[in-house]
């Protein structure tokens, strides 16, 4: 509701533009030249059962952790906020450029949701 009405109203179709751009992006698959990794199985007498990191065991934190489809849980809360706040989602939707709004539009259609 404060993304819509509130302080950060100002915020909320940039960060929209910024979530929508995210999940277009392509996934880079490429490895950056100052990582080089030694296979752990081409390496003579290695035994991973007893050769463990101090710091492995610390779970990596993953803020996303629990969603499985991104853009399907942005199109289902994105239809929550509009059937709290009628009327004022499809408006800021309707300033994003076309192909955001086409890239929602197809996001909000495989969710099987709508915007009101």
């Amino acid at each position: 509701e404060e993304m819509i009405n509130g302080r950060y109203a100002d915020k909320f179709k940039p960060l929209l533009l910024a979530l929508i751009s995210l999940f277009e992006l392509p996934q880079d698959e490429s490895i950056p030249d100052d990582e080089h990794f030694i296979e752990i199985e081409d390496t003579p007498g290695y035994q991973t059962a007893y050769s463990q990191l101090i710091f492995a065991g610390k779970p990596e934190y993953d803020p996303v952790a629990g969603i499985g489809d991104v853009r399907k849980y942005l199109a289902t809360n994105l239809a929550g906020l509009s059937s709290r706040q009628p009327g004022k989602v499809p408006g800021l939707v309707g300033q994003l450029e076309p192909s955001a709004q086409q890239c929602l539009n197809q996001y909000l259609q495989a969710a099987g949701v709508n915007i009101q």
